[in-house]
């Protein structure tokens, strides 16, 4: 099963490169380094066994009680394995963790 891990400043470029992946389809918003770096402690990855990034997702405060999930991406050959799965748990899990009410 895929293992989600905090990302870290080395992932921002993967981060960026495969969540912008998705924009012209309208699926993600298009993000900046300098945006997922204010966001770091926010992004969940999975990295392959080379380090780069599989997959990803963040949390971003929407309210005091209501938290988004923002930028799930998962690269297109590794879609269907749990990757994404594995990533909407690890989020909800965070949620949690940080007192949220309401995850959507």
């Amino acid at each position: 099963m895929s293992r989600a891990q905090r990302a870290n400043e080395p992932d921002i470029p993967g981060v960026v490169a495969l969540n912008n992946r998705y924009v012209a389809g309208g699926l993600t918003l298009r993000r900046t380094p300098e945006f997922v770096y204010a966001h770091l402690a926010d992004y969940r990855v999975i990295r392959d066994a080379d380090g780069s990034i599989l997959a990803c997702a963040a949390l971003d405060e929407y309210s005091p009680s209501v938290v988004e999930l923002i930028s799930l991406a998962v690269s297109q050959d590794e879609q269907g394995l749990g990757h994404g799965r594995a990533l909407i748990k690890s989020m909800e899990q965070l949620a949690r963790k940080r007192g949220y009410a309401e995850l959507f």
